[in-house]
């Protein structure tokens, strides 16, 4: 993932906050966006992404909790969930890695979950949280009939 990306979305966030003054009304609207942005722009320059075979194993990154409702607070922590139609390939640590190392490196508090579409079934039918957070899911990128087989 070049640097650049994440670059740019700590630029963005910065003049987003430093314009706050008073007027917060589209403020989780906005910053929602920039995030979307650069998870859009990760998933299109992406260097591991490819070598994933997505035409095999198509996966998408999804937007949960208040980042799913498009309600992200400045403090909040960015919950995603990288969503595979099969199984985790090995190389999805490498993906996760290029796409929210650089977040960390921004200062942002990011929680992620890797699964395939049966794991988030599997888990949701036992642990109350994932199911819950799964009712807030929002597609952010990737493979879309991914997101409609989860909801």
């Amino acid at each position: 993932m070049p640097d650049n990306a994440s670059l740019i979305l700590k630029q963005k966030r910065e003049r987003l906050i430093s314009g706050l003054k008073g007027n917060s009304q589209n403020f989780m609207i906005e910053h929602t966006g920039i995030l979307d942005s650069y998870f859009q722009t990760c998933y299109e320059t992406s260097l591991i992404g490819p070598g994933i075979r997505i035409e095999k194993n198509p996966y998408a990154i999804i937007a949960l909790g208040g980042y799913g409702r498009k309600e992200q607070c400045v403090h909040s922590d960015v919950d995603l969930l990288f969503l595979f139609e099969n199984t985790v390939p090995d190389t999805a640590e490498a993906l996760i890695q290029e796409m929210v190392y650089p977040l960390w490196d921004v200062g942002l508090d990011v929680g992620h979950a890797t699964r395939s579409v049966e794991e988030c079934a599997e888990i949701s039918r036992t642990d109350i949280e994932t199911f819950t957070a799964h009712l807030d899911a929002r597609f952010v990128c990737g493979m879309s009939p991914l997101y409609c087989e989860l909801a």
